[in-house]
């Protein structure tokens, strides 16, 4: 094993009203491995450093993009809530969200003067929820968090293992209202690689009335959202409309797969809310994101 030590990479404080919808790329120069050898990604930490109004959903209105050289690690932009089980999830004294820690399911293997690059989008609506994003200066920024080789003589590795997050994001769920049923497409929970994806885990999170249903949020709306599921090519998953909060672990909002999804094939998630029996106002909306990795050349890698 290669002597491996710690290394931590810090953004400039982003501010979410200055930074709602445009596009921000962390400044490479910050971001790049330093080191005279490669390094390993074990974290990547949507991190709030300040903030005048607290909630607990920060992470659904935070949307980020990962990818290194010509090799995506998410698919397209995902709210970093998505990319969080509640286990990784840092509280503060007030019950509320302060850190959302991506730990992908394989290191990323970032070479020297590389950097994984992150951009952010802020989306102070979060897909028709209305958030608390206007209602105070929150303050974040992204750490990365990982290990350098220290033997400069270490060759490098013939195969890297990339992570890979995409997600799907059902409609806004109306209060009193019994939801026609939302099923994901072939673009949603794909592997769209031409070679088998590793899917190690999925994550489902709920939005309602700005907070997190599973910190501090009524969870027991879990229990009023079904999923069935299945792959494109006729496997079932879960077979019967299953409440999510059965699915999921209640307390990470995480489910483990273990499983692989062939090349070119995608996942169908069959979402249906059940809000009538409802009674405080509020709208809600269902994220569900698939996590794994796929294995290739390191040519390909750096290609």
């Amino acid at each position: 094993m290669p002597q491996l030590s710690a290394i931590a990479l810090y953004s400039n404080p982003i501010m979410t009203l200055s930074a709602a919808g445009r596009q921000i790329t962390l400044d490479p120069n910050l971001m790049q491995n330093p080191a005279r050898k490669a390094m390993y990604i074990d974290e990547v930490r949507f991190l709030r450093v300040h903030a005048t109004y607290m909630d607990e959903a920060f992470g659904a209105y935070i949307y980020a993009r990962l990818r290194i050289n010509r090799q995506n690690i998410t698919a397209d932009y995902i709210p970093v809530w998505a990319l969080a089980p509640s286990a990784n999830v840092q509280i503060n004294d007030d019950v509320n969200a302060n850190a959302y820690v991506y730990r992908p399911p394989k290191p990323i293997y970032v070479p020297q003067y590389t950097n994984l690059q992150c951009d952010l989008i802020v989306n102070p609506t979060a897909y028709g929820v209305t958030t608390s994003v206007n209602k105070g200066k929150s303050v974040f920024a992204v750490i990365y968090v990982g290990r350098q080789i220290d033997d400069v003589n270490m060759p490098p590795p013939a195969t890297v293992d990339v992570p890979w997050a995409a997600k799907y994001i059902s409609p806004v769920w109306l209060q009193g209202d019994l939801s026609e049923p939302a099923q994901s497409t072939a673009n949603d929970l794909v592997n769209p690689f031409g070679e088998p994806l590793h899917v190690s885990s999925m994550i489902s999170r709920t939005l309602y009335q700005n907070t997190d249903a599973c910190l501090g949020g009524p969870i027991l709306i879990q229990d009023l959202i079904t999923m069935k599921m299945s792959n494109s090519k006729a496997g079932i998953i879960t077979r019967d409309p299953t409440p999510i909060g059965h699915i999921f672990d209640m307390f990470s909002r995480e489910a483990l797969m273990n499983t692989t999804l062939e090349s070119n094939t995608y996942f169908i998630a069959t979402l249906q809310a059940d809000m009538r029996d409802v009674s405080q106002p509020g709208n809600a909306l269902t994220s569900i994101a698939m996590h794994g990795y796929r294995t290739v050349t390191l040519a390909e890698y750096m290609s």
